[in-house]
């Protein structure tokens, strides 16, 4: 009987143990914030919307993005042209 309960204990040990450093693995990468924009590639049409002048390359945390002339930008970018392109 105290063998099987030891078992559980170091079973639930390492269950906790395991999950712990999950979490703090999750935890150690803040993500950096992408580079600054290029504003003169950017205006906003009527609707207040940025769209792209030119074809033009975007830093984004996952990798660089290709945004088209023309093109009407994804709402976290129109976020970060309304912020650092005033």
């Amino acid at each position: 009987m105290t063998r099987y309960l030891s078992r559980q204990a170091v079973a639930v040990s390492a269950f906790l143990a395991v999950g712990s450093a999950f979490t703090a693995t999750a935890q150690e990468r803040p993500q950096e914030p992408p580079p600054d924009l290029a504003c003169d590639a950017f205006k906003k049409n009527d609707d207040g919307e940025w769209v792209a002048k030119r074809n033009v390359m975007v830093p984004a945390p996952f990798g660089m993005v290709d945004i088209k002339a023309g093109q009407v930008v994804e709402e976290d970018l129109q976020e970060r042209l309304d912020a650092q392109c005033k």
